[in-house]
């Protein structure tokens, strides 16, 4: 059965949009022939980074950047060879989260006859 860890590990299993996500995807064994291995993210197939045979573990890394869109978004590994009917999933669900913004807010006040304009700052998460 495949297995989708990251590198380094998410935390909670959330991300913030516009944010690097790392994922491994390994096959212990390997399987003879050697799996191929297989990605998708949100039901569409991607391209993996590599994919590699170590011994008797095959392993497949992918690294994305989510888009603006926060919500939940579906990876998902595949581990095929002509040993299975059926290709092995392994799915894991990734919140994608809003980055924080700033935004800033002007004031003007008069005082002896000079105006001072303050910028006061504020964070909206």
């Amino acid at each position: 059965m495949p297995q989708i860890s990251a590198d380094p590990p998410l935390r909670g299993r959330s991300v913030v949009a516009g944010d690097r996500v790392s994922l491994v995807c390994r096959t212990d064994p390997a399987g003879h022939p050697p799996a191929e291995i297989s990605w998708s993210i949100a039901g569409e197939p991607v391209k993996a980074d590599d994919f590699i045979v170590d011994g008797n573990e095959a392993i497949s890394r992918l690294t994305f950047v989510p888009g603006d869109d926060v919500g939940t978004v579906e990876v998902a590994c595949e581990a095929k060879n002509e040993a299975v009917e059926r290709p092995l999933r392994h799915t894991i669900r990734i919140d994608v989260e809003a980055p924080a913004t700033t935004t800033a807010t002007t004031t003007t006040t008069e005082r002896s006859n000079s105006i001072y304009t303050f910028l006061q700052g504020q964070v909206r998460i």
